[in-house]
């Protein structure tokens, strides 16, 4: 995984998911929630998946390269309810 640089982030014209979008950046549906530990950070997407049911994504950082790994996506939307 690599991180890419965004221009003008203050974002006047509400366009930064696009223009990160066309550089390349991955979408996230609706993200909101973090919580580290482990040693690494998980971010949940309320309508994230392929049934729009959630998803908890894991992020681990290393010196060599981040990872980014599709931590939970279940079936059962009320798996990630609260």
């Amino acid at each position: 995984m690599t991180w890419i640089d965004l221009e003008d982030i203050d974002n006047p014209d509400d366009d930064l998911r696009k223009r990160g979008r066309a550089k390349g950046a991955a979408i996230f549906a609706r993200g909101e929630g973090m919580w580290w530990g482990n040693d690494a950070g998980y971010f949940a997407c309320t309508s994230g998946g392929d049934k729009n049911l959630g998803q908890v994504w894991k992020l681990i950082p290393s010196a060599e390269c981040d990872v980014l790994e599709l931590f939970a996506e279940p079936n059962d939307g009320k798996l990630l309810q609260n």
